[in-house]
């Protein structure tokens, strides 16, 4: 026999004999009934929840699915959701909050399972408008809440869904979403923090107090925008596009993602910083702008003279000449520096 049967030979008896040990921890572990073995994950059916306690607050937490918040027809609370033998949900009103949160229940045997076709949601209907806290938490599904409700404060994460919020808000609004999409719409929280670790972040239409958007692979968009505080914008390796943005004072880094600002008005200090990104500004000011780009360029239009200050290694420098207005300085390394004034 040659040296490349003999090593065939040796792997498929270790495969074998993985296969014994694996069989008979499976065994072992259902009391050696090896009729267990074949026992199936059940389908998803639909299960509908009565909620007649009032409550002011909801802590949504530990589910899977997509997540929805409805307005109630008949001004009873109702919460519809899917459920099987292995995954049921606990419902109930505790200190004027109502918690949902999934409940998984252990199963005697071993059971294969690779996912549901069902669909998997959970539908909650709500008799009022307005509430003083939400916390919604999903794993695997997306959550969705309209513009019909209103919130003192909301906090909502996402495992592996998107997030879509159009509600009211009148304190703190926190959205964090691991591999999904955020979409924010028409709010105006105290302040407004959103991450998203490979997704997209889309907020449009926002009067806020603060806003912090960071994005790891994913681009920012933000549209139409009012703070009257800070913006601070962070992305690794996504674009940031801002338009009709207004603030007091704006920052905004990236790592290997371009930047194009449009009508972006700073009352104070308008800063990005980026390590191989171009920066683009039309028609933007702010009193004083700092602009850095390591290998990027810096091109563009500002509203108001400036006073320019400007440093390049290998790039070429084109600015106005003034002497009036607030200071501008512009760094880059291997880039062009193009700005204009008035245009």
């Amino acid at each position: 026999m040659n040296s490349g049967k003999k090593a065939a030979l040796i792997i498929a008896l270790c495969l074998i004999a993985a296969g014994l040990v694996l069989g008979g921890l499976a065994l072992a572990a259902n009391q050696f009934r090896p009729e267990k073995l074949t026992k199936q994950t059940s389908s998803l059916k639909e299960v509908n929840y009565s909620v007649d306690e009032p409550f002011t607050a909801l802590d949504i937490h530990g589910v899977s699915g997509d997540v929805r918040l409805l307005p109630s027809a008949d001004g009873r609370c109702r919460v519809e959701c899917m459920e099987n033998e292995e995954q049921t949900h606990r419902v109930e009103v505790r200190g004027g909050t109502l918690y949902v949160e999934r409940q998984v229940h252990q199963q005697i045997g071993v059971t294969f399972s690779f996912g549901f076709s069902e669909r998997d949601y959970i539908h909650i209907y709500l008799p009022e408008s307005d509430y003083e806290k939400l916390i919604l938490e999903t794993t695997s599904g997306d959550a969705d809440c309209p513009a019909d409700f209103s919130f003192g404060a909301a906090n909502l994460s996402a495992t592996s869904g998107d997030i879509s919020f159009r509600s009211g808000v009148e304190g703190a609004l926190a959205v964090s979403a691991n591999s999904g999409e955020v979409e924010i719409e028409g709010v105006s929280p105290a302040s407004l923090s959103v991450s998203a670790t490979s997704g997209n972040i889309r907020v449009v239409g926002v009067d806020a107090g603060s806003l912090s958007l960071s994005a790891t692979s994913g681009d920012i968009t933000l549209e139409n925008a009012t703070l009257s505080g800070e913006g601070r914008l962070k992305t690794t390796s996504g674009d940031q596009r801002l338009e009709k943005v207004s603030c007091a004072s704006l920052t905004a880094e990236s790592s290997s993602g371009t930047k194009r600002f449009t009508d972006v008005l700073a009352s104070g200090e308008l800063r990005s910083d980026s390590t191989s990104g171009d920066l683009t500004l039309q028609r933007c000011d702010a009193d004083s702008l700092y602009l850095h780009a390591t290998s990027g360029e810096v091109r563009g239009s500002l509203r108001t003279e400036k006073v320019f200050f400007t440093d390049t290694s290998s790039g070429s420098v084109k600015v106005p000449q003034s002497m009036s207005g607030g200071k501008c300085e512009v760094h880059t390394t291997s880039g062009d520096i193009q700005l204009t004034v008035g245009n």
